[in-house]
């Protein structure tokens, strides 16, 4: 499985949300949330059960898709609803540290600092490098980051703990109205459904 940018050329120029300005953002310019949740949830998974613009096509629907860019409800509500487990958790680097040994993604969201853009950011991070240093899917590049956490954590507003659901189960209805039992059967109903994603501008 891959680590997936949000500027990869089958997306990067489709539609994500619309912003302040009445304008339409793109994948390749607002597309970091969607990005790093599906670069988490494949990770959790140890296989490629999604993409980013499955996970696009769902908050957009859903209404996670703000002002251009990604809101908090897809990591904790939005989170349910694709079948994963997330919870918030602190912003330290020993919070981010204890999720990843129990074998959890984080998803981080910040602002300035070194880690992060000025306009605000959203990455995954996967596991700790034996020097210490945070390694972190950037959905902006191409190669994972070595960030040193006390780095990753300056300028961080959010972190959410991403896992495995409950024997990799979804118990509700996909879009079409069936019932699947297992996350990749839903996650792959929703990137087949394209009422899922607004492509309009």
């Amino acid at each position: 499985y891959g680590h997936f940018t949000q500027n990869d050329p089958r997306w990067a120029r489709l539609g994500y949300g619309k912003m302040r300005n009445g304008g339409m953002s793109t994948m390749a310019n607002g597309g970091c949330g969607p990005t790093a949740m599906a670069n988490a949830i494949n990770n959790v998974y140890g296989r490629n059960v999604t993409n980013p613009l499955t996970i696009a096509n769902y908050a957009s629907k859903n209404g996670y898709s703000v002002d251009g860019g990604t809101s908090a409800g897809l990591f904790n509500r939005g989170a349910k609803g694709l079948g994963v487990n997330s919870s918030a958790i602190s912003k330290s680097g020993s919070s981010i540290a204890n999720q990843l040994r129990h074998g959890k993604n984080v998803i981080v969201a910040g602002r300035g600092g070194s880690a992060y853009t000025s306009a605000g950011h959203i990455m995954s991070v996967r596991g700790i490098d034996r020097g210490g240093n945070a390694i972190v899917d950037d959905p902006m590049r191409r190669k994972s980051r070595h960030i040193p956490m006390n780095k990753l954590t300056r300028g961080m507003t959010h972190a959410w703990s991403i896992g495995r659901g409950p024997g990799d189960a979804y118990y509700g209805t996909s879009p079409d109205g069936s019932n699947y039992a297992f996350l990749s059967d839903y996650l792959t109903a929703l990137g087949n459904n394209p009422t899922y994603y607004d492509t309009s501008s």
